[in-house]
């Protein structure tokens, strides 16, 4: 009995070697067969930084754009723009920090003279009230939109009109259907994006012309201060 024991024992140990020795030269095989690009796309940490710092550059400029005021006794600056869209503008402020200016990035609003009429149920008391009107007023078919912030937050938007006749028609209507509605008067505006320098705007035009030959329109030039 004790032969047979001892036969298994042994042809258990010689199994298992044999298990790991051939998955570890399979294993082996294949890593030396893969080719990199078959591999998972690995990107530093870095990289993935520096994406995120750019979308969130992108996402300040909108969010906090540069009011022109109609003033003449407001002050100027000097900036380099304007650029029609923000990404040509960040790809040469980036350009230009490469090669050791610092600038700031900004949008820039300019009024028109034109005016756009907004017909609007002015701001209820509360979030909660607001979103219930909103329920009825889609019911009823009427477009409409909760207004999240600004002057008229918790106020519900029902229209923005191109003549102060169609806003009128349109608050004449409302009532009619019971609502008190009131008209909100907004300026157009265009919207450029300018560089501002960290120290001034002196640029050197050796380090300048390379981007105002690739930007019709874009020079150094008078513009809004930053805030």
């Amino acid at each position: 009995m004790k032969w047979i024991f001892w036969t298994l024992l042994a042809a258990n140990i010689l199994y298992l070697g044999f298990n790991l020795t051939f998955l570890r030269g399979a294993e082996n095989e294949d890593l030396a067969r893969s080719p990199q690009g078959n591999l998972p796309e690995v990107k530093l940490l870095s990289e993935r930084k520096g994406m995120n710092d750019r979308a969130i550059e992108v996402a300040e400029v909108l969010e906090n754009p540069i009011s022109v005021v109609d003033d003449a006794m407001s002050p100027v600056c000097r900036g380099l723009g304007p650029f029609e869209d923000v990404v040509s503008a960040q790809n040469a402020a980036e350009r230009l920090n490469a090669v050791g200016f610092s600038v700031e990035m900004r949008a820039v609003d300019v009024p028109t003279g034109v005016y756009d009429y907004r017909v609007i149920l002015p701001p209820l008391p509360s979030l909660q009230e607001a979103f219930r009107r909103l329920r009825e007023l889609k019911s009823r078919n009427i477009d409409s939109y909760v207004i999240p912030e600004g002057e008229d937050a918790q106020g519900i938007s029902l229209g923005v009109f191109s003549s102060k006749e169609a806003s009128l028609s349109h608050q004449e209507r409302l009532g009619d259907e019971g609502y008190r509605v009131e008209i909100r008067r907004i300026e157009r505006v265009t919207r450029g994006y300018w560089l501002y320098g960290a120290l001034g705007f002196g640029f050197p035009d050796g380090q300048i012309a390379g981007v105002i030959s690739e930007f019709v329109g874009v020079k150094v030039t008078e513009t809004a201060c930053l805030n």
